[in-house]
C-alpha cells in the first residue's frame, strides 16, 4: 500500500456532508410539468421524493400513475459557480450512460428523456430508468468478505468492457476542453482548469502552482504512453454503485457525469494504487503492473485530491473534513514525487 494515510476514502468521505449550493430544490408542480412532457398525457406524476445522497446535481425519485419509477437529475442552476471541469456535466451524463447501456452488458439506467431547452426548467435535466437495490457504501460493513470480492470480481468486469469503447480523442466527455489527440496534454489541461479555479478562488493550494504544473509537463512522455482514450467512469465510488444482497449482484452503475476519454488507470477503483485480485479477476488484467504505472496513479491521485481541497471553496460546505483530510493525503503523494 503505497498511501501516506489511507484512512477515509476520497469520495466515501463526502456522506459527512449535508449541503451544496449547486443543489436546487424543484417543486411538485414543475416535476408534474416535467413528466408530462417527457411521457405525454396518459401518465402522471403521483408522487416524488427528493434523493439526498447527491452533493452536485439535484435528483428526484418519480412515481408514476402507472407504477413505473424514474429518477430526475437536474444541473445546478446557471448562475451558481462551478469548477471549470463541471461546465455541461448533464451532457456529459446522458453521453456517456447512452454508450455504457448500449454497448456493454453493465447495469446502466436508461436515459429516458434528456432536455436542454430550459423551457421547464431553468438548466440542463434527464430523467433515467430507476436502478434497484442498496447503494454499497450503506452496506458494505455487513457483507462478507467472499461478498466484497464478488462486488469487485463484477466490477472489474463491467468497467473492461466499458473501456474497450474508444473516443475521439483525450479528455472530459463535456468537450470542455475539446478532446486532445495524447493523453499527456489533456491531463495537464484538466489539472490546469482545477489549479486555476484555486487560484482564482484564493485556496490555499498544497505546493505552488507552478510546480504542480511543471510536475505534470515533466510525465508527459509517460503519459503519452497511454494510446487509447476509453471510457472512463472516473467517480464509480461505492455510493454510486447499487448491489442486491440477496442476489449478490450489482444491480447499478450511476452518476456518469464525470466521465472521461483516458487512461483506465484513473478510475477511482485504483485511488491510492489499490487494485484488488478479485478486481483485477474480473477485469482480466492487472492495470498497476509496473512502476510506469504507479508513477501514472500517483498523477491520478494528486489530481484527485486537488478537486477536494478545491472544491469546497464551490459548493460551501457544512463540514470541511473532508478537505483536511485531502490535504494530508496530497502531502504524502507529494513527497513521494519528490516535492
Amino acid at each position: 500500500m503505497r498511501c501516506y494515510n489511507r484512512g477515509v476514502p476520497a469520495r466515501r468521505a463526502k456522506k459527512h456532508v449535508m449541503y451544496s449550493r449547486t443543489k436546487t430544490k424543484i417543486d411538485h408542480s414543475t416535476l408534474s410539468q416535467i413528466v408530462a412532457s417527457a411521457f405525454g398525457p396518459d401518465r402522471h406524476l403521483a408522487q416524488s421524493r427528493e434523493l439526498t445522497d447527491g452533493y452536485f446535481n439535484a435528483a428526484y425519485l418519480l412515481e408514476l400513475s402507472d407504477g413505473q419509477r424514474a429518477v430526475l437529475k437536474a444541473a445546478p442552476p446557471a448562475d451558481v459557480r462551478v469548477m471549470r471541469y463541471e461546465h455541461q456535466l448533464m451532457r456529459a451524463e446522458a453521453a456517456a450512460m447512452g454508450l455504457a447501456h448500449a454497448r456493454t452488458s453493465a447495469p446502466v439506467p436508461a436515459v429516458l428523456a434528456f432536455d436542454t431547452s430550459h423551457h421547464l426548467l431553468g438548466q440542463d435535466y434527464l430523467i433515467m430508468s430507476f436502478v434497484p437495490g442498496t447503494p454499497l457504501n450503506k452496506i458494505k460493513a455487513e457483507l462478507s468478505p467472499e461478498a466484497v470480492a464478488g462486488v469487485e470480481r463484477q466490477i472489474g468486469g463491467f468497467l473492461a468492457q466499458m473501456h474497450r469503447i474508444a473516443g475521439p480523442g483525450f479528455g472530459p466527455m463535456t468537450g470542455v476542453p475539446a478532446p486532445m489527440p495524447t493523453w499527456g496534454a489533456a491531463f495537464y489541461a484538466m489539472m490546469d482548469d482545477i489549479l486555476t479555479d484555486g487560484e482564482e478562488m484564493g485556496v490555499a493550494l498544497p505546493r505552488a502552482a507552478a510546480d504542480i504544473r511543471a510536475l505534470v509537463a515533466r510525465h508527459a512522455p509517460l503519459l503519452d504512453a497511454v494510446r487509447t482514450p476509453s471510457l472512463v467512469h472516473w467517480d464509480l465510488w461505492d455510493g454510486n454503485i447499487f448491489y442486491d444482497q440477496q442476489l449478490g449482484q450489482v444491480t447499478g452503475l450511476i452518476d456518469f457525469e464525470r466521465a472521461m476519454w483516458a487512461d483506465p488507470l484513473i478510475e477511482n477503483q485504483f485511488f491510492c494504487h489499490s487494485e484488488s485480485d478479485a478486481f483485477a479477476e474480473g477485469y482480466g488484467a492487472r492495470l498497476l503492473a509496473d512502476e510506469a504505472a504507479h508513477t501514472r496513479r500517483d498523477l491520478y491521485d494528486i489530481h484527485l485530491l486537488l478537486i477536494l481541497i478545491v472544491e469546497p471553496a464551490f459548493r460551501q460546505y457544512e463540514d470541511n473534513g473532508l478537505e483536511l483530510w485531502a490535504r494530508e493525503q496530497i502531502d504524502g503523494v507529494f513527497r513521494r514525487m519528490g516535492m
